[in-house]
């Protein structure tokens, strides 16, 4: 029997419409230091979907499932968009020991919020393109148009990251019923949440802007809420280090209050 691994467990959550693929920016690194598992949430990259409902709350019970699969309890927890979402709920469901959430989904003001053009534009343009897009991506000025929501520097997502979003976008049967989960919803648990959390925001989120989907009264008292310039929606594209460096730290200051 293999002894048990003295370094930090790891849990990664992508967004709406992503894959685990996300992460190819940041993930190297933090694996260096924990033992990480990046999951596919259902209907999204390798994850098939069984037709139930994609809520906050099923979301979270399914990364659940995947922790309950490696034997962990408990794990620092690393989400983007829907699934910083996700692992605010399974902080709240008692699975966390530290939350790092990216422009985190569900503190919008209110309930009856309209849809971001980007929510159908992306997905539609991706489901269009699919066939070309690998070849198209290949052209700085094509990456700088199909990445334009969630980068502040869309020309220089690599090719690489470009086309694995492009595709997780395309690929993603279960889109349509996670948007569906997060209508008429916010994150309404804050106060059960008692580990460590840290909010990143991109000061320049096209997807969950600023004063309409970013209400800091919803996210526990004690998070930490840090902005960060020249960033869009997706710091693991504009800002690998930095999420790199606040995740680690969020995870130290968790250890040092256990």
């Amino acid at each position: 029997m293999s002894e048990k691994s003295s370094r930090p467990r790891l849990v990664l959550v992508h967004g709406l419409g992503s894959a685990s693929t996300i992460w190819r920016p940041v993930l190297p690194a933090l694996m260096r230091v924990a033992d990480a598992l990046a999951v596919d949430l259902p209907g999204h990259g390798t994850e098939p979907w069984d037709g139930r409902p994609l809520t906050p709350a099923e979301l979270s019970a399914h990364v659940g499932r995947a922790m309950d699969d490696r034997g962990w309890d408990r794990a620092h927890l690393l989400g983007h968009s829907l699934g910083g979402w996700t692992v605010l709920e399974a902080a709240a469901d008692g699975r966390a020991l530290s939350v790092t959430a990216l422009a985190p989904a569900g503190l919008w003001q209110d309930t009856g919020r309209s849809l971001n053009p980007f929510v159908r534009i992306n997905r539609t343009a991706a489901r269009s393109l699919a066939p070309l897009g690998p070849y198209a991506l290949h052209l700085r000025a094509v990456r700088m148009m199909a990445m334009a929501s969630g980068s502040e520097s869309p020309g220089d997502v690599p090719y690489v990251d470009a086309v694995a979003a492009a595709r997780a976008m395309a690929d993603a049967n279960g889109y349509w019923a996670a948007l569906e989960g997060t209508r008429q919803q916010q994150f309404l648990r804050a106060s059960a949440v008692n580990v460590s959390v840290t909010a990143l925001w991109g000061d320049n989120d096209r997807i969950l802007p600023a004063g309409r989907a970013q209400a800091r009264e919803l996210l526990p008292a004690h998070a930490r809420w840090i902005t960060l310039e020249r960033c869009g929606h997706t710091p693991q594209w504009d800002a690998p280090n930095t999420v790199i460096r606040h995740t680690l730290s969020t995870i130290e200051q968790a250890s040092e209050g256990t």
